[in-house]
């Protein structure tokens, strides 16, 4: 049987490894016959024919890319982050995919599997609409604060309408058709408007999409912001995202100190591939843990927690999702979120 699904990772040299611990993660909850696993890798063609072997039991397919499918932007206006170009690989992917695949998902190397997240690849997403959860950045939007502010003012740079929402693009899902057209859009976009794509490829996939898209509970797509809010039992997350820096094969870095044992367990079986990790040192470790604990101290009371997740706006977000089906838009939701 041919699995319809398809869901796809892309990574340059330096995030295979990491890519690689969330694709094997997956398949011990997917068999094959469920869904294929792709990691299309950039630039890096000779290490192709040793990982295709080496993951060959995991039943997931090593692809050459070639950067020069996204490439047709003025290097100079890209804005300099820890997220690479090879992000931008996700726009070209599907052209090189088998035409047996109707059904899209797409996953950041740097995400977990916590619970079995089949739901969401079996789910059958509205034709038209892609798929995908809100960006921290949507539920910050009237913030008081200085961050607040720039939010606000990189929404009026790309004339986005918070009425739509602003994605995480790092976990998505589209039919294939819908994948196609909204990706093709969002690599024009960003061809023309490098400067302004201040998150690269997730500014021009908000930006083309509008109302083009279904909203998912956080569980698909828990990033690092919502886990200081002490949301998670609430949520069950299925799929970590580990959004900020530093990620948790660095250390026991906050707030995924308890990460760090499991992960590098699942590094381990990699070794025979030589693969590069980036790291960090103890010292800037230990400065950003100092840092995180002082900033969301006051965030460790479950009460005043719970009364900033309910002032930003997460808890009637994720109530919503309770409403509707995976997959499914909430046309209530848009009332409550304006």
């Amino acid at each position: 049987m041919i699995p319809e699904c398809a869901v796809c990772y892309v990574a340059d040299t330096n995030f295979t490894l990491p890519t690689l611990v969330s694709a094997t993660g997956l398949r011990k909850f997917v068999p094959a016959e469920k869904a294929a696993v792709y990691v299309f890798l950039i630039d890096d063609d000779a290490r192709v024919p040793d990982l295709s072997r080496f993951l060959a039991p995991f039943h997931i397919r090593v692809v050459s890319m070639s950067s020069s499918a996204y490439s047709n932007f003025n290097p100079d206006q890209f804005n300099p982050s820890h997220v690479s170009a090879a992000a931008l690989g996700r726009f070209s992917l599907e052209g090189l995919l088998p035409d047996k695949h109707r059904r899209i998902v797409y996953l950041d190397g740097d995400t977990w599997m916590r619970r079995d997240p089949s739901a969401l690849l079996e789910a059958s997403i509205t034709e038209g609409k892609i798929a995908a959860v809100e960006d921290m950045t949507y539920f910050r939007y009237r913030s008081p604060t200085p961050f607040g502010r720039t939010v606000r003012e990189y929404f009026a740079r790309l004339g986005l309408s918070r009425r739509n929402g602003y994605f995480n693009s790092g976990v998505l899902a589209a039919s294939r058709p819908t994948w196609r057209s909204i990706m093709a859009d969002a690599h024009k976009f960003f061809a023309a408007n490098t400067a302004a794509c201040k998150n690269h490829d997730q500014s021009a996939l908000n930006v083309v999409a509008h109302d083009r898209r279904v909203r998912l509970s956080l569980q698909w797509n828990f990033q690092t912001s919502f886990r200081y809010l002490g949301i998670e039992d609430r949520v069950n997350p299925s799929v970590y995202h580990f959004t900020r820096w530093p990620k948790p094969w660095m250390g026991e870095c906050e707030p995924w100190t308890d990460i760090y044992k499991s992960y590098t367990k699942a590094i381990h079986p990699f070794a025979p591939l030589k693969l590069p990790l980036t790291q960090t040192t103890p010292d800037v470790l230990s400065n950003h843990n100092d840092w995180a604990r002082k900033k969301y101290r006051l965030l460790k009371s479950p009460l005043l927690a719970r009364l900033v997740s309910i002032c930003m706006g997460v808890d009637a977000y994720e109530a919503a999702r309770k409403q509707e089906r995976l997959g499914v838009d909430h046309p209530a939701h848009r009332e409550s979120c304006d």
